[in-house]
C-alpha cells in the first residue's frame, strides 16, 4: 500500500512546477527534500484562484522558512507571480505605502479588493 501511495505522490508532483530556483530544505517531520512548488500567476479570476495562490504562497513560506521570515520578503516573493495588470496595481500600492512597506496582511486584503 506505501509504494502505491508514494507512486501516486510522485505522480501528482509532476502535474506542479516545481520552484528551482531555490535549494531544497528539509521539514521538520521527514528527512524528504522539500522545494517550494510556484503559486500560478494570480490573474484577479474567483475568490477561489485567490485563496489558492495565497495557500501556495503561504506554504513555500513555510517551506523557505527563514528566507521568508519578514513580511517584506513574503510580499515580494508572491508580487513575482502576479500578472500584469494586477502588478501594476500593486506598484500604485507600492508608490502609496512605500517601497517594500506593504505588509502580508496588506497583500492580501489587496488582492481580494481586486478580486
Amino acid at each position: 500500500m506505501e509504494d502505491i501511495e508514494m507512486a501516486w505522490l510522485k505522480e501528482e508532483r509532476t502535474h506542479d512546477e516545481v520552484d528551482d530556483s531555490m535549494p531544497p530544505t528539509k521539514h521538520s517531520s521527514t528527512s524528504v527534500d522539500t522545494r517550494p512548488v510556484k503559486p500560478s500567476v494570480y490573474e484577479r479570476k474567483l475568490i477561489n484562484s485567490l485563496k489558492e495562490y495565497i495557500r501556495r504562497c503561504e506554504l513555500a513560506f513555510c517551506i523557505r522558512g527563514e528566507e521568508c521570515a519578514k513580511d517584506v520578503d513574503k510580499v515580494l516573493y508572491a508580487a513575482q507571480f502576479l500578472d500584469s495588470e494586477s502588478a501594476k496595481a500593486f506598484e500604485c500600492l507600492e508608490g502609496i505605502n512605500g517601497q517594500d512597506k506593504t505588509s502580508w496582511q496588506e497583500y492580501k486584503m489587496f488582492l481580494k479588493d481586486l478580486a
